[in-house]
């Protein structure tokens, strides 16, 4: 799991997308979980941390579609 000192949601989402699942962690705002190369908000999650989500995954769709999104790892 990563720790961010800062919430800077581009490189969160680049590091979403290297990764594609797994866990976080953003300094003073808590943690989150990504599947898919998405963040993943439930039903129970404070809507300040849905608005973070939906930040970081609108940052991860501006990625994707400008063909700068770095190529997912492959873990054996």
């Amino acid at each position: 799991m990563r720790k961010f000192t800062m919430y800077a949601p581009r490189q969160i989402a680049r590091y979403v997308l290297t990764f594609f699942k797994g866990d976080f962690l953003i300094e003073g705002l808590g943690r989150f979980h990504f599947d898919g190369g998405r963040v993943v908000c439930d039903a129970r999650t404070a809507p300040e941390q849905r608005g973070i989500c939906a930040e970081i995954n609108n940052a991860i769709a501006r990625l994707s579609s400008h063909g700068t999104a770095p190529r997912a790892l492959s873990v054996s």
